[in-house]
């Protein structure tokens, strides 16, 4: 989805994976260090601010990871954020703190909370 110079959204694809086809012959560690090199380089590529940056942290792998990395490409603690729920069952922010970085978070509250953001 994106937008055009008139406001107007329009759905399309705008980017295009390169899935070439592998045989899975070489070790594991390959397609490991392939990964992190991949990663390491999208999250560095998003490091670049006039204005300090922040991670979004869910308390899941994959916002852990981008906190984690961008700490250490960054050689410094990040500001991370989260946003967590009354009900612990459904809540992440315990693993969202353990992020070891300056972490802030909210847990709104109120009945029908939900009706108002879908």
């Amino acid at each position: 989805m994106n937008s055009t110079k008139t406001g107007d959204w329009r759905g399309g694809q705008y980017w295009d994976l390169d899935v070439t086809q592998d045989d899975g012959s070489l070790p594991e560690k390959h397609y490991i260090d392939m990964y992190r090199a991949g990663l390491e380089e999208a999250v560095s590529s998003h490091l670049m601010s006039d204005v300090p940056l922040g991670v979004f942290l869910s308390g899941g792998v994959d916002s852990s990871a981008v906190a984690a990395l961008t700490k250490r490409i960054r050689q410094a603690p990040v500001e991370t954020f989260s946003v967590g729920y009354e009900e612990a069952a459904f809540s992440e922010l315990g693993y969202a703190q353990e992020s070891g970085n300056s972490h802030r978070h909210a847990a709104p509250r109120g009945p029908g909370l939900a009706q108002g953001i879908l």
